[in-house]
């Protein structure tokens, strides 16, 4: 049986801010996470002398991609 969001539900599943983004903040700041993703990005860039590239695509994600590939059975 399939189990989709309501309009409603999926609406505020897409207002919910990625907090990985530095232009996400609380009180003027950035989040945690984004300063973390910062400074993993810093790090890596730096020990493996590579240029920092962020891509941020929609969350959106087939069942397929969210259960299926990752091994999921159909049961669970």
């Amino acid at each position: 049986m399939h189990n989709y969001l309501s309009h409603a539900e999926l609406g505020a599943a897409l207002r919910t801010p990625d907090l990985s983004d530095p232009a996400t903040s609380i009180a003027g700041e950035p989040h945690a996470v984004a300063l973390l993703l910062e400074e993993l990005l810093t790090a890596l860039g730096a020990a493996w002398n590579i240029p920092q590239r962020v891509h941020r695509l929609s969350p959106l994600v087939s069942t397929r991609d969210n259960y299926d590939r990752l091994g999921y059975s159909p049961a669970a």
